[in-house]
């Protein structure tokens, strides 16, 4: 937050008489199965707010893995879309069958293309695949494709679909995403979404 945007947010908020509250949340301590972080702001014009840690703490549970979370989907058959996983290029399809073939959660380098290859990465996980005993990394809307992130299945030749991404967001199965209408929107909805569970927990709290 180089240029203090949450600064200037916190500061801007006060002005105006609202009491605040701000923290990380680590999703996976509430028992989502993805490692992912997210920076929660708080304010109310009513009173004094507790604080972040305070709130959700009580949700505390141990971590779920992807096995728990997606290991009944790996072989769902439907027309869907929300069930149908994406097409590889023909170079990600080879790269897909290499992790396979040789037994391997981390693409050596010299098997990513030249814009990966060639120059130093901080992002290490792309092109990897997940691993049924662990939590999945952050779900963003480029889980259709390998050259986004670990998003190649534990079992299946092929990334997560959808149905799976949802899942690993904490979407209950009884929703319903046919209003995205096309696979872009549809990843955007799923990717963009905070995990439900955080909101649960905050609103649970505060109603309190």
């Amino acid at each position: 937050d180089k240029s203090g945007v949450l600064d200037k947010t916190l500061s801007m908020l006060r002005e105006y008489g609202y009491h605040t509250a701000h923290g990380l949340v680590d999703i996976s301590r509430l028992g989502v199965p993805q490692r992912r972080r997210r920076h929660i702001v708080l304010a109310s014009m009513e009173r004094s707010l507790p604080s972040i840690e305070s709130l959700v703490s009580g949700y505390y549970c141990s971590p779920t893995d992807l096995e728990w979370a997606i290991g009944d989907l790996q072989d769902t058959k439907t027309e869907s879309i929300v069930d149908t996983p994406s097409n590889p290029s023909r170079d990600n399809r080879a790269r897909i069958d290499y992790l396979f073939d040789n037994n391997l959660y981390e693409l050596p380098n010299e098997e990513r293309p030249p814009c990966h290859r060639d120059k130093e990465q901080t992002y290490n996980s792309v092109y990897g695949r997940l691993r049924w005993d662990a939590p999945a990394q952050t779900i963003t809307s480029g889980f259709y494709s390998m050259c986004m992130g670990r998003y190649v299945h534990p079992s299946r030749r092929r990334t997560l679909t959808a149905h799976e991404a949802a899942r690993l967001q904490f979407f209950p199965d009884y929703f319903r995403f046919e209003a995205a209408g096309n696979r872009t929107a549809l990843a955007k909805m799923i990717g963009n979404a905070v995990p439900m569970k955080l909101s649960y927990a905050l609103v649970r709290e505060l109603f309190k």
